[in-house]
């Protein structure tokens, strides 16, 4: 029945992306530490020196086909983010029909900030960047109950 489905896809979806998988399980591992008093980074493991992604949904529960990017400079007054946000750039996708909780919702999936200074890359249209893993955190914290709901754009 539907357990078994989706059993059946989480294992399709290990063997097709088996190192990102592992990345995400490592994440997971490192946020488990925090219970045991350790200060957990805020970027997810697939962060570069450029870019840091806070991983906000699992990716494995949004329709693959539905992914696309949003750039939340000029966004001022928008319901995600609320103000002008240099540098922040949000992963959008939609949950399958048969979702349990959302059926059919765009949700964030990943929120990209831009560490360094704008010089090129596909965002480069974002602007300027927002500097350092602190201020995404404190941006991230202002805007999370907005970017959490479904459909927050």
């Amino acid at each position: 029945g539907l357990v078994r489905r989706r059993l059946l896809r989480r294992l399709q979806a290990r063997a097709v992306g088996g190192l990102v998988w592992q990345r995400f399980e490592r994440s997971r591992a490192m946020e488990a530490g925090q219970a045991k008093g350790r200060r957990v980074p805020f970027f997810d493991l697939s962060s570069t020196k450029e870019r840091g992604r806070f991983r906000v949904h699992d990716a494995r529960g949004f329709e693959v086909d539905s992914m696309r990017r949003l750039p939340l400079s000029g966004q001022a007054g928008g319901q995600a983010g609320g103000d002008e946000a240099p540098g922040v750039v949000l992963l959008l996708g939609r949950r399958p029909g048969d979702h349990p909780d959302c059926p059919g919702a765009e949700q964030v999936v990943t929120v990209m900030f831009d560490l360094a200074a704008p010089g090129g890359g596909p965002d480069a249209a974002v602007g300027a960047a927002i500097g350092n893993e602190a201020a995404a955190e404190a941006w991230w914290h202002r805007h999370k109950s907005a970017l959490v709901a479904p459909d927050p754009v």
